[in-house]
């Protein structure tokens, strides 16, 4: 039976964030059961890189590795640098490349918006399977677009499917995120005296543990409200810290010391994690900066507060959260906070409000629901939780009080109902049965379907629409053959246009154009119209990439000397074409196809004569791919 090539878009496995470790779980659980192909590819990460080649699986990222390449699509703005980093720059690269039957991706609810203008994502029908993170209602516009532009959407959590149903949509399900708990339970009562003594932490002490990126959604605040709170009320006896398992120098992050000082609460309190990039051990203690000396191997500037690069591996972060005695979680929006599944498999009570995803959590008996109120954002209009400090102190209070046997019944209890919802025998079961109920695609099939797609009407009746926007859209739609949103970044810039005093006739001369530029990149075959061309012929081949081609540019002026009278045909990615479009050394532009890396496939066809009289490969120069036979003029 053939093997499925299946294709993965998140984060990258190894990194410290949700979706990078439900990525990894996910790709390490298809890998053990040796039915698939599996590649990845990683939000964020250049193309190419050595670093890939220690993981089992075909790895390549987002992100262009040449730098002036990064450099064109930062000048575009900063969201076609988003869409760059979420995988939208380089998909058809990789598209054609692996030939996925089966492409998932994993991630925010925009990370994949333009994939589905892509004609490659289109044929690719039910197979293309999108898994995102709602994490807040009411769902934006564009958000409620994309349901009705795929099969089928997947998300994470229960309120999503609820909220898309309410809306009408009914092609929405949820597979949640996966937690692998072979490296999360409650340590002896031994062992966790042993942690707080290696870090100088009372053995009966109260801790409270949050960990969560340091972002505005996720509620430190209000935990310190409530601890400060729960501290004034109850006046404990036995020292308490929060122990907040982030990055205190987070851009854009919460400024923990501040708040400390305005709640009254003693910098001393407030303990975090430190990790050296050397040796990987780490420790907790007071926040004190950056670039230590490593206590462990005496390395200079190596010992840092953990970050989503540098943190703490699973074993130690069970640690981290067993030398705590309760977690409180609050967040204002949450897609899957997998904190929280983490700490239910290392035992501890849990304190959550709400909303969203964290509906799941305080549903069950044996978690403390926060009592929060609602707000709205600005802009978005997404409802906003607003957590109540006098319920995180009720919750304190009470795990405070209660005994080790009723801590240990509701450790269980959390335990057991995370296992059968997040576990990978349960989650990436489903995962297995749904690529494995998806047919082989025939790609062969799909790129013919493509190009006979893609053939644009320049000629196209417009009619005259006094609406702005009606009429840029029937520009995309009868022209260009494309159906744009409201939100479209297109769009919205020919709007822009027109409010500043552009000229219509001007924009529409500019759409005929590009449709006729498309129409005759598209329509020109090697072997109909290259043979019809009578001058003697020379190939230049160089696929990629966008700055090799740029580079090549400074050699066609002396090719068109060296070679005068000839034809010169320059073949590469169609997505560099708009760089050598109208330039005067080259009299046609075509796709590289795979044949052509051989100079004699391009020369000649056993007697027959080829399609061409000279062959240049810019990419290769080497005795196993001929480049020389046909190329004598070695002046250029």
């Amino acid at each position: 039976m053939q093997r499925k090539k299946v294709l993965i878009n998140t984060d990258y496995p190894l990194l410290k964030t949700g979706l990078g470790k439900n990525g990894r779980n996910l790709v390490e659980y298809l890998y053990n059961t040796k039915k698939y192909d599996l590649y990845y590819y990683a939000c964020g990460m250049v193309y190419d890189s050595v670093e890939y080649e220690r993981l089992p699986y075909t790895v390549h990222g987002t992100m262009p590795n040449m730098q002036n390449e990064m450099d064109a699509i930062r000048q575009k703005g900063e969201y076609w640098v988003r869409d760059c980093a979420y995988g939208g720059y380089n998909l058809n690269r990789i598209l054609k490349e692996v030939k996925p039957d089966v492409f998932i991706t994993s991630n925010d609810t925009w990370g994949s918006e333009t994939y589905l203008d892509n004609p490659y994502i289109k044929e690719m029908a039910a197979n293309f399977i999108p898994h995102k993170t709602y994490d807040s209602v009411p769902f934006l516009p564009n958000q409620i677009e994309y349901f009705n532009k795929v099969s089928k959407v997947y998300v994470w959590a229960d309120f999503a499917v609820e909220e898309a149903k309410r809306l009408g949509k009914n092609n929405v399900s949820k597979i949640t995120g996966i937690v692998d708990p072979s490296h999360f339970r409650k340590l002896s009562p031994f062992i966790k005296s042993r942690l707080r003594q290696k870090f100088g932490i009372p053995e009966d002490a109260f801790i409270v543990v949050k960990c969560s990126r340091n972002q505005i959604r996720k509620q430190f605040k209000s935990v310190m409200e409530g601890y400060a709170k729960w501290k004034k009320i109850n006046n404990p006896t036995r020292a308490t810290y929060l122990l907040f398992h982030t990055n205190f120098t987070e851009p854009h992050g919460w400024d923990f010391f501040r708040f400390a000082d305005e709640l009254s609460i003693k910098r001393e309190e407030i303990l975090t994690t430190y990790v050296c990039k050397k040796c990987k051990n780490y420790a907790v203690a007071q926040f004190q900066g950056n670039e230590h000396k490593c206590p462990f191997c005496h390395q200079d500037k190596c010992f840092n507060n953990i970050n989503i690069q540098d943190g703490v591996d699973e074993e130690q972060l069970n640690e981290v959260y067993n030398l705590a005695d309760c977690m409180v979680h609050g967040a204002d929006a949450a897609g899957l906070e997998i904190t929280c599944i983490e700490g239910l498999y290392a035992g501890l009570p849990l304190a959550t409000n709400p909303y969203a995803s964290l509906e799941m959590f305080t549903k069950q008996p044996f978690v403390h629901e926060i009592q929060c109120t609602f707000g709205v954002q600005h802009g978005t209009q997404f409802k906003r939780a607003v957590l109540d400090p006098n319920s995180i102190a009720k919750f304190l209070q009470q795990t405070y009080t209660k005994t080790p046997q009723e801590i240990d019944k509701i450790s269980r209890a959390g335990r057991e109902w995370a296992l059968s919802q997040f576990s990978p025998k349960v989650v990436c079961k489903q995962w297995e049965e749904l690529i494995d109920s998806l047919p082989v695609l025939d790609w062969d099939q799909i790129e013919r379907n493509v190009q006979s797609k893609q053939t644009k009407d320049p000629n196209a009746i417009i009619e005259e629409i006094a609406d702005n926007k009606e009429w840029v859209k029937q520009l995309y739609s009868k022209i260009l053959k494309m159906n744009v949103s409201d939100n479209d970044s297109g769009l919205i810039h020919w709007l822009v246009q027109l409010q500043k005093g552009a000229n219509r006739q001007d924009i529409l001369n500019y759409f005929r154009h590009t449709a006729t530029q498309e129409i005759n990149k598209k329509t020109f075959t090697l072997e109909d119209q290259i043979k019809q061309d009578t001058n003697r012929k020379v190939l230049v081949v160089l696929k990629e990439s966008i700055g090799d081609v740029i580079i090549a540019l400074g050699v066609l002026e002396s090719l068109r000397k060296s070679y005068a009278g000839y034809s010169i045909y320059f073949a590469t990615d169609p997505i560099h074409f708009e760089i050598l479009d109208g330039n005067p050394n080259i009299d046609h532009i075509i796709p590289y196809v795979p044949f052509m890396e051989h100079e004699l496939a391009c020369v000649s066809k056993f007697n027959d004569k080829g399609l061409f009289d000279v062959y240049i490969n810019l990419g290769i120069s080497t005795q196993r791919q001929l480049n020389y036979i046909t190329n004598n003029n070695i002046c250029i």
